[in-house]
């Protein structure tokens, strides 16, 4: 593998995104991806040149993203009854994550009541977010515990 010094335009083996070398500290350097600063190994960096660079950005820009459509699309109530707890774990995420991106207040989750268990995990896992205000029953009326009413902050 080529030397790396500061300057150089690399990006992480395996990933689009690319960025400077800021500086180097024995096995690791500090790069500059777009307005993140981030302290990687060197042996998970490739220098790029510009060429390379400039089809990644090309690439990553005709990906984008339509936000307008997937505002029309989006529902803000997820049906996970009768899926087993990874199949949920992808689907909870993209819905949450969709719903941060599209600035929704509340969400329902329909988990059903059953054992209760996929009730516990997406509790769990809803915890770990930072945008989520709180998490609970239902109305009694309109299912009660068998539908989690999240706030998005």
């Amino acid at each position: 593998p080529e030397e790396l010094k500061e300057g150089d335009r690399v990006r992480i083996i395996g990933q689009d995104g690319s960025g400077r070398v800021l500086s180097i500290q024995g096995k690791n350097a500090t790069v500059q991806f777009g307005e993140l600063k981030s302290l990687t190994k060197i042996d998970k960096l490739e220098k790029i040149t510009a060429g390379v660079e400039k089809e990644i950005a090309t690439r990553l820009r005709s990906v984008g993203l339509d936000v307008f459509q997937k505002r029309s699309t989006f529902n803000d109530t997820l049906d996970i009854r009768g899926k087993r707890v990874e199949e949920v774990m992808p689907l909870l995420d993209q819905f949450i994550d969709t719903a941060i991106l599209l600035g929704q207040g509340e969400l329902k989750i329909l988990h059903g009541k059953g054992e209760g268990v996929l009730r516990k995990v997406v509790r769990d896992h809803l915890k770990r977010y930072k945008e989520v205000a709180s998490m609970n029953d239902e109305h009694v009326e309109r299912g009660g515990d068998g539908i989690t009413v999240v706030v998005l902050k």
